[in-house]
């Protein structure tokens, strides 16, 4: 096989996958084919010299490449096709340009009967009736729907009983809209979707293809309904394949063999029973699924295929919303602008909720907190990854239960980094994040030896500074597994900053815990010592080398000072174009760095910037379509590409649409927007800070959400720029430190549930300290304004 422009000639081997017999003399190739896995077909013309020239657009295997417009020669040792390569009609090829794996090609002559039905050996039983239970255990709670969650279950509450079986449940969506225009030879389309008035069936009439867009991204599978498909294809009247995908196209992953359809996900429907056919494209069924496709690819004269229902069968793991976590209100933003730069209150909440459905979508078997939803190999918990996907089910599902899935992943990857040195300080901070969320002393414990031994990595890096394997997606730091000399300083600078934060958070959250032991004091306390002396032998370079990601991090530790902050800032994280790192995973660590920046505007200007941040790296996502967060993302793509377009791969494989690793904004808004932040563990003291901003582009003028703790109670405040706010303390908790917004208003008086109450107006920001802590209850607190002295007269 000679690819045009790819290379040198090599023979054409075989891996036939039916017991074709030998063609009794060369065949003729000239006419239309196609690969029957894809609707595509291409031309085949004889050169002349034994060889046939293909032209057209291909789509196929191996490594799942598209090829709009392939051109290629087809030429066999020994004649035209020989012995074996050729079904004994002519009309069937079996090639491969791999003979060392088993990846192969199959192609057809369009209107011969090898194009009938996919090549290959028949259908075996029938697939599984019922691959999950449907949704059981619980019901919807009208009081807890959330208009911003794209997630179809966010109001769903389940039982104990359907939580601890850690098993799978399902539920089907029908289609939202029609994907493109409908071809010629099918009618009905439109019946077929949730809306229709008068449902009825979908009609082909002849060979066509036919897209449909299921509104949201799901982990699951397409299924069919057609009572008359099954006599088609007995008769070999018929012939339909179905793809799924995450985009607007048919879908492609990383091939890991023929157990993924080697990541084609295009295929021929498995029959489930008389009338159902389901799409079936690995062991564990699903995909990231949010478009069908239905491919009748060959249709008798007068034949008619006639389908009463195509649907998209969700799996969802039981794990409940905490109600009402997030609800951000605001004057809707002008006309245009919120469509083009996510600005407003509610796109706010559609970020918060976005990444908390990526998180939940990805739940494997058994709480597992999985890092991808496509089926490309990697379906396990990368442990740096769940770092994110853990704080944010702690913001979102953070109760008991959930708490409780979260401690089990830690303790399932303490002992794994995945061969990536950063993963082990990530495991570090996931520990701290556990034991702060519940108290949980014990299992902190535990996991002392495990966190200290990592820590023996990063003295051994300070020695003497090692390469990297990966430390993210963007360019900056390595572009995923690049070693080039810049990306390797700066990665190098990164994992410095990085385990001084660890080093830190690690000695705080010991000295949170009376009753840790004192040799895990003492450790703590040294790790401290020796990695602050770390971070001071760098001083120096912070002006001098160290790029955005490490110079986020340095913000990070709490160390810096804030003459530093302020240079950082200006030279380093306040460019827009530079802002999102490529990766979502690590724009979470310049977000949270944004978001606690020193600057002469104090907490406004910063959170300006971290909310501006949020709207770029996070909600441009959404304007392209999407509904769970993905891998990576770039802004610039807002410009380049349509919206629900595929966007481009990258050393890591096929670009997953539903990444947890995407998922730090829900946790920053819960703990900075809603401004709900533990001081000890356990939520035993808490600080309460709303952030409003009624200005432009934010339209933020009042801000409700609350921060599961583990009694399945929550930490609830909803606050607004008319002065009124409202807080629930639960048991056993007190809100140290309420500091209400001002909106840029000047305060007369504060009272909390109709008292009249001291306060004190915060140095470095746009609000009020109230001057005492309030212990478990309600409250009502009230602030007045001095009213706006009136504009001067004109002159």
């Amino acid at each position: 096989v000679v690819m045009a422009g790819l290379g040198a000639a090599a023979a054409a081997s075989v891996a036939p996958n039916r017991p074709w017999t030998p063609a009794a003399a060369p065949c003729n190739l000239t006419g239309t084919w196609k690969d029957p896995r894809h609707p595509t077909t291409f031309a085949a013309t004889e050169d002349g010299s034994g060889s046939w020239q293909v032209q057209g657009p291909w789509k196929g295997t191996p490594g799942g490449r598209v090829l709009p417009n392939l051109t290629l020669w087809l030429q066999f040792p020994g004649g035209p096709l020989s012995t074996g390569q050729v079904d004994p009609a002519c009309d069937g090829i079996v090639w491969t340009d791999q003979p060392d794996k088993a990846a192969h090609n199959t192609w057809c002559r369009v209107g011969s009967p090898a194009c009938a039905s996919p090549p290959g050996p028949p259908p075996g039983p029938p697939a599984p009736a019922h691959v999950y239970p449907p949704l059981w255990g619980g019901g919807f709670s009208p009081s807890a729907d959330a208009p911003a969650s794209p997630d179809p279950l966010v109001a769903y509450r389940w039982n104990s009983s359907a939580l601890e079986s850690l098993a799978f449940q399902t539920y089907t969506r029908q289609p939202r809209a029609v994907l493109g225009s409908v071809p010629a030879g099918v009618a009905g389309a439109e019946t077929l979707l949730n809306t229709s008035a008068s449902p009825g069936d979908l009609v082909f009439s002849s060979a066509a293809t036919i897209a449909f867009d299921f509104g949201v991204e799901c982990a699951g599978w397409l299924e069919l309904t057609s009572p008359d498909l099954g006599s088609r294809l007995a008769a070999n009247e018929a012939a339909i394949l179905l793809s799924s995908s995450e985009y607007t196209r048919p879908g492609y992953t990383t091939p890991t063999g023929a157990s993924n359809n080697n990541g084609n996900c295009t295929m021929a429907p498995q029959r489930v029973d008389n009338s159902t056919y389901r799409l079936v494209l690995n062991p564990e069924f699903y995909e990231g699924l949010r478009y069908g496709w239905i491919h009748v690819t060959t249709l008798a004269p007068g034949a008619k295929v006639t389908i009463t229902a195509f649907t998209a069968v969700c799996q969802i793991l039981p794990i409940n919303y905490v109600d009402n976590a997030f609800v951000a209100v605001g004057p809707p933003a002008p006309p245009g602008s919120a469509t083009s730069t996510g600005a407003g209150a509610f796109e706010l909440a559609r970020v918060w909720y976005s990444a908390l459905y990526t998180t939940r979508v990805d739940l494997l078997a058994g709480g597992s907190f999985g890092s991808i939803l496509m089926d490309r190999g990697d379906r396990i918990s990368w442990t740096g990854d769940a770092h994110l996907a853990q704080k944010a089910a702690l913001a979102g599902f953070g109760d008991a239960f959930g708490a409780g899935l979260v401690r089990a992943n830690t303790e399932r990857t303490k002992g794994v980094d995945n061969g990536i040195i950063t993963y082990d300080l990530y495991f570090v901070l996931s520990a701290v994040d556990y034991f702060l969320h519940t108290g949980d002393v014990a299992t902190f414990v535990g996991w002392g030896p495990v966190i200290e031994a990592k820590f023996g990595t990063a003295v051994k890096f300070w020695a003497t500074p090692s390469t990297q394997s990966f430390c993210g997606s963007d360019d900056r730091i390595g572009a995923d597994f690049e070693r080039t000399p810049p990306s390797e300083a700066e990665k190098t600078r990164y994992y410095k900053m990085l385990s001084v934060q660890a080093a830190l958070a690690y000695a705080s959250a010991v000295a949170l815990c009376p009753a840790c032991p004192g040799p895990m004091k003492t450790t703590a306390a040294g790790l401290n010592s020796t990695f602050a002396a770390h971070f001071a032998s760098e001083r120096g370079e912070f002006n001098q080398s160290f790029g955005m990601h490490a110079a986020a991090g340095a913000i990070a530790t709490g160390l810096t000072t804030i003459e530093e902050e302020e240079w950082i800032f200006a030279h380093l994280l306040s460019n827009p174009a530079h802002i999102c790192s490529f990766s979502p995973f690590n724009t979470y660590f310049i977000l949270e760095t944004l978001g606690r920046v020193r600057l002469p505007g104090g907490r406004v200007q910063s959170m300006r910037a971290a909310l501006d941040m949020v709207r770029r790296c996070y909600h441009g996502m959404i304007r392209l379509g999407a509904t769970t967060f993905w891998e990576t993302f770039s802004p610039e793509w807002n410009s380049l590409y349509e919206f629900g377009a595929s966007t481009p791969n990258g050393q890591t494989g096929y670009m997953s649409h539903a990444h947890p690793w995407a998922s730090g904004a829900a946790p920053w808004m819960t703990h900075t927007v809603v401004g709900i932040q533990t001081l000890d563990p356990g939520f035993a003291s808490f600080r309460v800070q709303p952030f409003l901003d009624p200005a432009a582009p934010n339209y933020l003028t009042s801000i409700a959400g609350a921060q599961p703790v583990l009694s399945g109670d929550a930490v609830r405040v909803s606050s607004g720029c008319d002065g009124h706010t409202t807080l629930h303390v639960p048991a056993n908790t007190t809100a140290a430190e309420v500091i209400l917004p001002l909106c840029g208003q000047a305060p007369a008086k504060l009272t909390v549930n109709g008292q009249s109450e001291t306060f004190a107006q915060v140095p470095d920001g746009d609000g009020v300290r109230v001057g005492r802590a309030l212990t478990a209850g309600d409250y009502t607190l009230v602030l007045t304004f001095t009213p706006s002295p009136p504009p001067p007269p004109p002159p």
